[in-house]
């Protein structure tokens, strides 16, 4: 009985499982919501190509038409930095970026294996919130505007054409300044259209509503009327209509308008759904022929959700997949219900409310039929006898002072006529000894340092009096299960009317305050992450800054036994603060949110694993027309995609799957290279010549270090033995 890829992993887990490595940091897996993503639909491989995230090291996701991939490139690595924009370019069969380096000048290009870097004699100047198109008519990409980044950072309109070798200044009449406009190619009509953007006032307009067609090398302004003058809007050819679809960008509002332009005019299309209002969403054609939309913002936060275009409206394909970035934002873990709840933080200056979760690993957002107010330096705690997190005060419109406690469904308000004063960047654990969550210190309206102690039993708030830690903020502060009892490292308090850090460590007895006196300690610090492991029965703290909310951060780490802080080393560590963690005991990791390094924030959460990292491997010989395979990485909870290129277009294609690698001659100079017995699975060739198989992966811990061996087939019509080529042989590691 065919039982599916799956079966053979979990029968060999044991077998396979690798050694455990050392504690490293990595990135959490998946697509993070971003201010200006761009896509590029690769035609040949039928995938939307997400190039980069900055600070991934070369990833590229890629959308199948059910699920996004991570696949990690080979070759130098990519990092987008600013605001790159990129295009399938047809003709050389890649994804072209340009905007990307230091200088935002950078030309790459994405095969869906490879990163190359194009090594140029001349180059547009660097510059973002520009726009690019790959014209099929010219058979060329065609890059228009954008804001440089030089000097008062001027609105640009100059035009340029990338032919695979050089880029070429386009002469003649021009669109005239502006970046953030819509730009897409006109398939029915075999040229590029611009619309609109953020023009320069000083020539124009300041919300640019001109359209203009670029054909034969030669810009021509084509319309004056249409959608309202905006920058930001998405574009992209919808062959169900065969005419170019326009949705949302800004002006005085954010808006969520449809429209379509057919060559002629625009025309305002009524929609039975929509998504929200956005700007600067990342729009492209898709292989069912209807153009996908990703992304973008409300102006204030950004997405990463996906909709299709479809006959009568749009079509939500998934909903926001991460958090949105921020900052000074809580975290717990909820055991019962095996699942890390992240709610609010800051956005730039604007408070959050929104209610996350993460379990399989994997976000999922909630929508609550209550919640707590929008708010920024909260705290929360998980009570493990009730199996509730708490949450009290944070600084909203100002410090506030109510409580609440998540069910793992809903949020409820706790009404105590006696409670904390109103407060924010305090710190809260459970204490096992009361079996209530603790609260200590922060600060309250005007700055002022608060050092008083607080239990909570489900229902009230009581004052714990007495002497104990220094008034302060920033303080780690963390459950040491197996000692019974709360620990609290550091903060910044007053030292002779002014901020400074300590170093000291404390134990709470569940009715007063300790001070421990280890015999070394980490460095004065505030706001460290400080988590309990479950897995050595340790306390974890990283991190943390010198100078209060703003400063540097720290890349240490060190762990706690009851009685003595030992350093640890973790591969990859980040200098950083204001970072919560907790230790996700189903997913055997700990998990951070997000952070601050100084004035930059740390753009995604990030995992802190002992298992290996998620690698993959060809190894052997191919055969007959040689077809490559390859793999995407394998995470536990996730899809593994294979894909095979350089079959016949519409050929039959056999994927076999096994945990061990073989060397079995078939003959014709071909080998069988995945041990039996082996699960198959069967796919057709599309018109590029590339196939596709995949398994998903349970979400299962102890896959990591298990091995997946996969080699394909295909019927070539003879290059090979039987008329079949085979491909060599891939090893995918299961990890994080």
């Amino acid at each position: 009985m065919n039982r599916g890829p799956m079966f053979f992993v979990v029968v060999s887990m044991a077998a396979s499982a690798a050694a455990q490595t050392q504690l490293s940091w990595r990135p959490h897996r998946g697509v993070q919501a971003q201010f200006v993503p761009t896509l590029a639909w690769d035609e040949v491989r039928d995938r939307v190509v997400m190039p980069g995230i900055t600070g991934r090291g070369g990833a590229a996701f890629e959308w199948d038409g059910t699920t996004w991939f991570e696949r990690q490139g080979i070759g130098p690595s990519f990092e987008p930095r600013g605001q790159p924009a990129s295009c399938y370019d047809s003709r050389r069969r890649a994804t072209f970026v340009f905007g990307a380096g230091i200088a935002n000048d950078e030309s790459w290009a994405w095969d869906g294996l490879v990163w190359q870097r194009q090594q140029l004699a001349q180059s547009p100047p660097g510059r973002v919130m520009h726009r690019l198109c790959f014209d099929a008519a010219l058979g060329e990409v065609v890059l228009l505007g954008g804001l440089s980044l030089i000097g008062a950072g001027a609105i640009l309109d100059d035009c340029w054409t990338w032919n695979g070798v050089r880029w070429q200044p386009v002469a003649g009449t021009l669109p005239p300044p502006r970046h953030g406009h819509a730009m897409a190619f006109d398939r029915a009509r075999s040229e590029t259209i611009v619309f609109g953007g953020y023009g320069d006032t000083t020539r124009g307009p300041l919300f640019l509503a001109d359209t203009w067609a670029f054909a034969g090398g030669v810009w021509r302004q084509v319309a004056s009327t249409g959608p309202s003058g905006r920058y930001g809007a998405a574009a992209a050819f919808d062959r169900g209509t065969g005419t170019i679809a326009l949705f949302g960008g800004q002006n005085a509002f954010t808006l969520a308008d449809t429209w379509e332009w057919n060559g002629t005019n625009w025309r305002r299309i009524a929609t039975t759904s929509t998504p929200g209002p956005r700007l600067d969403a990342a729009m492209v054609e898709s292989p069912t022929g209807r153009p996908i939309m990703f992304g973008g913002s409300d102006h204030d936060f950004p997405r990463s959700d996906l909709w299709q275009r479809d006959g009568t409206g749009w079509t939500r394909l998934h909903d926001d997949l991460a958090p949105a970035h921020r900052t000074y934002t809580a975290m717990a873990y909820d055991l019962a219900r095996n699942s890390a709840v992240l709610f609010g933080g800051r956005l730039t200056d604007v408070p959050l409310g929104d209610t996350w979760l993460r379990s399989s690993g994997r976000w999922q957002k909630q929508a609550p039929a209550n919640s707590p107010s929008r708010r920024a330096f909260l705290a929360m705690a998980y009570d493990i006898g009730r199996a509730r997190t708490v949450l009290f005060g944070g600084l909203g419109v100002g410090p506030l002072d109510d409580t609440w406690e998540w069910n793992g469904v809903d949020w409820r308000s706790i009404a105590t006529p006696v409670r904390p004063s109103a407060r924010e960047l305090h710190a809260m654990c459970w204490d096992p000894l009361t079996g209530t969550v603790l609260l200590f210190g922060g600060q309250s309206l005007g700055e002022t340092l608060l050092g008083d102690t607080w239990l909570f039993d489900g229902n009230t708030w009581r004052d714990v009096p007495g002497p104990g830690p220094s008034p302060r903020v920033g303080a780690s502060l963390a459950t040491d299960l197996p000692r019974l009892q709360p620990l609290m490292f550091g903060g910044a308090t007053e030292v002779n009317g002014t901020r400074a850090v300590v170093d000291d460590t404390w134990r709470w007895t569940g009715a007063a305050w300790g001070l421990a006196r280890p015999l070394a300690a980490p460095a004065a610090r505030a706001f460290a992450s400080l988590a309990y492991d479950w897995r050595n029965g340790e306390l974890l703290l990283h991190g943390g800054t010198t100078l209060g909310r703003n400063g540097m951060g720290f890349a240490d780490s060190w762990t706690w036994d009851g009685a003595i802080w030992s350093p640890v080393v973790l591969a990859g560590a980040p200098a950083i603060a204001l970072q919560p963690m907790v230790y996700h005991v189903a997913d055997q990791q700990f998990l951070t949110g997000f952070g601050m390094n100084g004035q930059l924030f740390l753009p995604e959460p990030m995992v802190v694993s002992t298992g290996p990292a998620a690698a993959t491997a060809r190894y052997g010989t191919a055969c007959g027309s040689a077809p490559e395979l390859l793999a995407d990485d394998a995470v536990p909870g996730r899809r593994l995609a294979l894909e095979m290129r350089g079959a016949p277009p519409a050929a039959p294609a056999l994927f076999l799957w096994s945990i061990a690698r073989a060397n079995v001659p078939i003959g014709g100079g071909c080998a069988l290279q995945v041990a039996l017995p082996a699960v198959s699975q069967l796919a057709i060739a599309n018109a590029g010549g590339v196939a596709f198989a995949a398994t998903d992966l349970a979400a299962i811990p102890a896959l990591r270090g298990a091995v997946l061996t996969a080699q394909a087939a295909v019927i070539d019509g003879g290059s090979g033995p039987f008329g079949v080529a085979v491909s060599r042989g891939v090893e995918c590691r299961i990890g994080d």
